[in-house]
């Protein structure tokens, strides 16, 4: 038999009527057990047992009941000890018996059994019960042994049976109690669908009369809810040994009640499961209450997530909060990122609002308010800042003590950045309104001034808080504005539409003409709260639209008057929609006959060839043209009278369509009938024309499209062309690239000028530049254009030599501005040397300073990759001169073309090719003003077949700008030298000048030196003692660092001046400087000369405790100098007395308050006997 599947259960049911078969099944499993079953009370007194405990026992039934199983247990078995301990403590038996194991058995007539058990609690209310199994005899008992045994089993029965006299009468009170418990006690078969029996409970529960149920096993099934019915009807196969159910079933009322069905196995003695014994529960309340609890508990988790409210809860005793998964999860965090610990939690709250936060919960504590609330900011994961409105209640013990406060916490982030743009808003309109020119006004229902802003005092010459709490029959206004502002408020009022006003007012201005625009402000209900008012003075719009009405009729007079066709034409009707009277005059139609062609004013008045040729393409050119843009066009009108006229039109673009497409046009046309006319005539002389032009200087042309119809020999002669090779190709092709451009940019906007400069390519590829005219002519019946061409080349050349020495020139001023504006020689050099390699595009530009002994050094240089650097390159003056004549020491520019060909030293040379030099020009830097160049030779050419000028050695020379070439040689241009000579001189001025302010800068360093130190110990002086301390003053009050002052003398000066004199005096006074500078470590700690034996040290960034260290330390060095000092009355030698003061600057104090606590401190050292240091901390 095995025990591991037995469970102890607690039952508290009734005690059960059983019928006749379900006590039979039950007699037979327990009688006919082959273990021994014994049903125990609390006090372990033998209730009911089987057959086989009494065979164990060897003793009858009758026997065994009513005595206690301590009886039979051996006096040395440890079991037995602990169910006499647990009896003494006043323990129940079952709790002092452990639920398995072995225990030693006494049975009659003398003999030990050694027997495992397993108890099984509680099978009803105070009953157990006891399995044993015989495992093995031990040993006979002896007789004597026995005797004893059973003497001393009597002493303890006769206390057990008082023990069970008590139990009985529980048990009694118990019985009565279970009858009335409305358990159902079933047993059912292995696969829980068959209930054998049902005790009389279920007739009560079900609402069915008890032999429904006896008449068929299965009749429950019935009253089980459809939906549970399926799955209880399936056969159960878990081996388990308690297994639950949990379904509903249709009472007889109609009613529907939850069930909760527990099951005991029943097994026999070889393990195998006979029935289920079990007991029905009506759950139907709690299951209701769970029920509810869930649907409260969903609908608490959706009000919460989506209000963004989490809970939390703060024992103050452990300083554990629980907090709410979405509270963390408004922070950004997972529930196990943050620990439920107040500490961890404080944490998250902004530092700024940590203050507020404690405070609020204080006062709650403290009772001075009825509930905690505040709000605070909150960290979030991602950085950003969140919002939370706390609210929390705590709880007392009896003492009044918090130990538990909760809460919730809201996320108001939203509301809150809603509330500040409101507030936002509010003051941007309160900044508009108090500063606008328009007068601002609310109105309440009342029709009274709740606001009124600056602008209303411009109109009224009264102030503006007159206004408040008036209507406008208040302040006096005439009945007729009365009757206007208050409609105008009512029907706001009312509609709750914005209302347009205008009104005439007399004001201190005169009569003033304005407009007011009402709209309505809403209630939190929707109604109209109040009414906006912004008023505009339209006087002046008014006069301007009154001015420009008398304008508009002045211009249409003028219009009528001119002899030109006026008009206004719209593109989307197709028709003018202005046009003046002179349309009469050129047309001889009418202005009503005009209007009578409406959108067929061209197509029956236009000649055909133009209708169809020249408008469309004006029209195309009108929607390309730009706004300003005059585009001019001839065509023909027929006359009243039959005749064609010839107009010529200008027109450009008036409006526009939202899309920019032109929407109208203005134009203005003139007859030009004579004009034409007078062209024919010159057309019928082209004979004479032609003879003109073979016999003209200049070149002429005839030109239709991109033809030449005709060219006279002036014209061959410009191009280089025959006239056969002209007439036959595209004249397009002689113009240059650039040329081409710009007739094709001209011809796209027809705004070709009669008068052009344009660049040709000869035959033999020479460039020639012209200046064309061109007119447009009949020739051979069409339009064609005369195109004459005058050679202009030598005046572009000129034109362009000119324009390029201006900007040379130029250029030389605006480098020598940029060299000039510094003082830096530095920034000289390297302005000068980047200008000039820019300028020259040169691939090195150095400057060579030049010394007295002969030699030089590169000071500075500009040079490309991949050339070498010359930088810090030292050399004499020959390594450059080809004829030991030292160039660089006279006042000349060299010049050299090529060192291979400029008969320069061997020296000279491989030095040049060391440096990759192909060709360079030097020019000199002199500072002597007094040197004339217009009486010096300027250029020292190095060429072959160039004579060498030698001038005579100026003073002055301070070095040269040299620019070199290294990939080639290079022909330096007369314009490159003059323009780096003036350049030269510019920069020589420059470094003359930054030199002087370096000599000025050093002078003025050095009398600032001499002003700050004191001239006998060569420490700072009072002065600059004054100036730093209130240095140090400013700046440590910004970083509120403290500052620390030390004042001392040495003591009895006096006395030792009187003995070893003045000179003996300044000895001390210099050895005791020296003390005091070495004692000074840090570079920022000033030490100065107070005044005659008094010094000071200035200690910023210095507390109180190192200041006192500090003097310290100068007392003792002062006083290990052991000076003698025969006057002193405290010391054979020389000592010191020192003050110390401290504080942390602020604006508030002045720095001579420290002076005057250190100075106190100093007197206080002297009075408590000298040689001592005395502190005072502010």
């Amino acid at each position: 038999m095995s025990f591991d599947g037995v469970k102890s259960e607690s039952t508290s049911h009734a005690q059960l009527k059983v019928d006749e078969s379900a006590q039979s099944y039950f007699k037979i499993g327990f009688e006919e057990a082959l273990d021994a079953l014994l049903i125990l009370d609390d006090c372990g007194q033998y209730c009911l047992v089987n057959l086989a405990a009494c065979t164990l026992f060897n003793q009858p039934k009758a026997q065994l009941i009513g005595r206690y199983f301590q009886e039979f247990l051996h006096g040395d078995d440890a079991i037995r000890e602990a169910i006499r301990s647990g009896i003494a403590l006043s323990l129940p038996f079952h709790e002092s018996l452990p639920e398995t194991g072995q225990l030693q058995l006494r049975v009659f007539p003398a003999q030990l059994l050694l027997a495992r058990y397993k108890l099984v609690r509680h099978i009803d209310e105070n009953r157990h019960l006891l399995i044993l199994r015989e495992l093995t005899p031990i040993q006979p008992v002896d007789a004597p042994a026995l005797a004893q045994e059973n003497q001393r089993l009597q002493s303890e029965l006769r206390y057990l049976r008082q023990l069970l006299n008590v139990q009985e009468i529980n048990l009694q009170e118990f019985r009565q109690l279970i009858e009335h418990i409305p358990i159902v006690f079933f047993i059912t078969t292995p696969d829980l669908i068959e209930k054998r029996y049902l005790s009389p409970a279920y007739q009560a529960l079900w609402g069915t009369p008890h032999r429904e149920l006896e008449e068929s096993p299965l009749a429950w099934l019935e009253y089980v809810h459809p939906e549970d019915r399926d799955r209880l009807c399936i056969p159960y196969t878990k081996n388990e040994p308690h297994p639950e159910r949990c379904y509903r079933i249709v009472c007889a009322d109609g009613s529907i009640r939850w069930i909760n069905e527990r099951n005991y196995a029943i097994q026999d003695t070889t393990g195998n499961l006979l029935y289920y014994v079990g007991i029905a529960e009506d759950i139907t309340e709690r299951q209701q209450i769970e029920n509810a609890l869930l649907k409260s508990q969903q609908r608490y988790a959706i009000a919460t997530q989506a209000g963004q409210v989490g809970i939390w809860d703060w024992n103050l005793k452990t300083n554990e909060i629980y907090l709410d998964p979405i509270l963390k999860a408004m922070l950004g965090y997972a529930d196990e990122e943050i620990r439920n610990h107040m500490d961890t939690w404080s944490q998250l709250v902004h530092p700024e609002d940590v203050p507020k936060v404690e405070a609020a919960v204080n006062a709650h504590f403290g009772k001075h308010t009825p509930h905690f609330e505040v709000e605070h900011r909150m960290l979030h994961k991602d950085g950003s800042i969140r919002w939370i409105l706390a609210r929390g209640t705590a709880f007392y013990d009896s003492e009044g003590n918090p130990y538990r406060m909760s809460g919730t916490d809201t996320d108001i982030s939203d509301r809150v950045s809603i509330q500040t743009q409101l507030e936002r808003r509010e003051q941007d309109f309160q900044t508009v309104a108090e500063n606008t020119p328009d007068i601002i006004a609310r109105f309440d229902s009342q029709y009274r001034h709740v606001y009124a802003n600056p602008a209303i005092e411009t109109l009224s010459d009264v102030p503006r808080h007159y206004f408040l709490g008036k209507t406008h029959a208040d302040l006096g206004c005439s009945p007729e504005v009365i009757e206007l502002c208050t409609s105008a408020l009512q029907q706001v009022f009312d509609t709750a539409q914005p209302h347009r006003v205008e009104l005439e007012l007399p004001t201190v201005l005169g009569r003033r003409y304005l407009q007011s625009l009402l709209v309505p402000e809403y209630a939190e209900d929707g109604s109209v709260a109040f009414v906006l008012s912004v008023t505009r003075d339209l006087t002046e719009i008014k006069q301007i639209e009154q001015a420009l009405q008398e304008h508009q009729y002045f211009l249409q007079q003028i219009a009528d008057a001119v002899p030109v066709l006026l008009y206004v034409y719209d593109l989307d009707l197709q028709k003018n929609v202005y046009v003046n009277s002179e349309l009469t005059t050129l047309l001889g139609y009418s202005l009503d006959e005009l209007h009578e062609f409406g959108n067929r004013l061209f197509s029956e008045l236009m000649h055909p060839d133009d209708f169809t040729q020249k408008l469309p393409s004006a029209i195309l050119q009108l929607y390309e043209a730009k706004d300003g843009e005059i585009l001019s066009l001839e065509y023909r009108l027929r006359h009243k009278n039959g005749e064609w006229r010839w107009l010529h039109s200008r027109d450009t673009v008036f409006t526009r369509n939202p899309d920019g497409t032109p929407k109208r046009i203005l134009g203005a046309a003139q007859d030009v009938t004579e004009r034409k006319q007078a062209e024919r005539a010159l057309s019928e002389s082209e004979i004479k024309f032609r003879s003109l032009a073979e016999s003209a200087t200049a070149g002429i042309a005839i030109i239709r499209g991109k033809r030449l119809l005709y060219v006279n020999p002036a014209a061959e002669a410009i191009a280089g062309y025959t006239q056969a090779e002209l007439l036959h190709c595209n004249y397009w092709h002689l113009f240059a690239p650039e040329s081409q451009q710009l007739l094709k940019r001209l011809m796209r906007y027809s705004t070709i000028p009669a008068r052009l400069e344009l660049k040709i390519i000869r035959k033999t590829g020479e460039e020639r530049w012209l200046e064309c005219t061109r007119a447009s002519i009949e020739f051979q019946g069409q339009t064609a254009a005369l195109t004459t061409a005058f050679d202009i080349t030598e005046r572009k050349l000129a034109e362009c030599a000119l324009r390029q020495q201006t900007e040379r020139e130029r250029l030389i001023s605006s480098m020598a501005q940029r060299i000039r504006a510094s003082l830096n020689l530095r920034d000289i050099l390297d302005t000068t040397v980047a200008e000039v390699r820019q300028f020259l595009q040169v691939d090195r530009t150095i400057i060579y300073r030049h010394y007295p002994d002969g030699r030089g050094v590169v000071m500075v240089e500009s040079v490309s990759p991949p050339w070498k650097t010359m930088l810090g390159a030292q050399f004499g003056d020959e390594a450059f001169d080809p004829r030991q004549i030292q160039p660089f020491q006279q006042v000349s520019t060299v010049a050299v073309t090529n060192i291979q060909t400029a008969n320069l030293s061997p020296r000279a040379l491989l030095f040049l090719k060391q440096f990759q030099i192909q060709a360079f020009l030097a020019v000199p830097l002199v500072q002597n003003r007094e040197w004339d160049r217009a009486k010096t030779p300027m250029v020292l050419e190095l060429s072959p077949g160039l004579p060498s000028g030698v001038v005579p050695e100026q003073m002055g020379f301070w070095g040269s700008v040299i620019a070199q070439d290294c990939q080639s040689p290079r022909i330096w241009r007369s314009y490159e030298v003059a323009l780096l000579q003036q350049l030269a001189t510019q920069v020589a001025i420059a470094i003359q000048q930054a030199e002087l302010y370096q000599r000025l800068e050093q002078a003025n360093q050095q009398l600032q030196k001499l002003a700050t130190l004191d001239s006998l110990t060569g420490l700072a002086n009072r002065r600059r003692f004054d100036e730093y301390l209130n240095e140090q003053w400013r700046s440590l009050t910004r970083e509120r660092k403290p500052l620390s002052l030390i004042l001392c003398d040495i003591d009895f000066f006096k006395l030792y001046n009187d003995f070893f004199g003045h000179l003996g005096g300044d000895f001390c006074l210099q050895h005791v400087a020296q003390v005091l500078q070495r004692m000074a470590r840090r570079p920022a700690d000033l030490v100065s000369r107070y005044g005659g034996e008094e010094f000071a040290i200035v200690l910023p960034q210095t507390p109180i405790q190192g200041a006192i260290q500090v003097a310290e330390s100068i007392r003792q060095a002062v006083k290990d100098l052991k000076m003698s000092h025969p006057g002193s009355r405290v010391s054979p030698y020389v000592t010191f007395s020192l003050g110390v003061a401290s504080t942390v600057p602020c604006a508030d104090v002045l720095p001579d308050v420290l002076i005057a606590t250190a100075d106190t401190a100093l007197y206080e050292a002297k009075d408590r006997g000298r040689d001592r240091v005395a502190f005072r901390e502010i």
